[in-house]
């Protein structure tokens, strides 16, 4: 930023003093209060943007605070400027000057400064790349210090006032587009199961041989004429009715008959 030329008028003297000679400060985006050091080159002034102040005039600038006091004395002073349509406005101011209200025991003061009764136009100058509005103490005594609690802007605090949005912030980085997931593979059909084997037919069982026809039973021998043993004793096949038992009687009798006779000869 370039810093503009300033001229601080003094209680005890008037001394020209050179913004250009003085350490650019950071830009303030923010309106806070403050502590200025005329000792220090990078604290003793204080750049604003000028969109902070939230008007497009400045007709009148207060500051409020407390300044140092050194050997029960308080002196000191500073300037504000701006950049207006009109160019760079400044109004420098002493503690023991026009405007001001100074407590020398404690150090409190109100300096209230007149753009308006300068007979220029106070418009912003919004439209200037570098244009700010800056506060500088130039000296003070004691060991130097204002500590600024308040500043207004045509009577209404400032306090606390952002840079407007309208500024062009840079432009958010798009977030990177979410990868989309890889698809999801189809999963692999399944296999059909191969088709179950018929199982084989079941083998006709082999027909039942049928069974071979009951040999017709022998037809019944007639059974032998009473009286023949010979041929009643060869049968074994013959039903009850055949005369089987009369035969084993006729059998038995022959027996015991053939016995007595051997038993007869015997005693012979």
């Amino acid at each position: 930023m370039k810093l503009r030329k300033t001229v601080a008028a003094f209680a005890a003297s008037a001394v020209a003093v050179s913004a250009m000679a003085l350490s650019a400060s950071a830009l303030v985006t923010k309106v806070e209060p403050i502590t200025l050091n005329s000792g220090s080159e990078t604290e003793k002034l204080a750049q604003y943007d000028l969109t902070c102040f939230g008007t497009d005039k400045i007709d009148t600038f207060t500051i409020v605070g407390k300044a140092s006091v050194g050997d029960d004395w308080c002196g000191g002073g500073g300037a504000v400027g701006f950049d207006s349509v009109d160019g760079w406005i400044q109004i420098d101011f002493a503690l023991d000057g026009a405007g001001v209200t100074l407590d020398a025991a404690t150090g409190d003061v109100t300096a209230v400064l007149d753009f308006a009764a300068l007979g220029k136009d106070t418009t912003i100058n919004f439209e200037k790349e570098d244009g700010i509005l800056q506060v500088g103490w130039w000296w003070g005594s004691g060991d130097g210090t204002l500590e600024i609690t308040d500043m207004q802007v045509n009577g209404a605090s400032i306090i606390g006032n952002e840079a407007a949005a309208s500024e062009e912030a840079p432009a958010e980085e798009e977030a990177p587009a979410e990868e989309e997931a890889p698809a999801e593979e189809e999963a692999p059909a399944e296999e059909e199961a191969p088709a179950e084997e018929e199982a084989p037919a079941e083998e006709e069982a082999p027909a039942e041989e049928e069974a071979p026809a009951e040999e017709e039973a022998p037809a019944e021998e007639e059974a032998p004429a009473a009286g023949d043993v010979d041929a009643a004793t060869d049968s074994d096949k013959g039903s009850p009715d055949t005369g089987v038992a009369d035969v084993a009687v006729v059998a038995g009798l022959a027996i015991v008959a053939a016995g007595a006779v051997i038993v007869s000869k015997k005693r012979k």
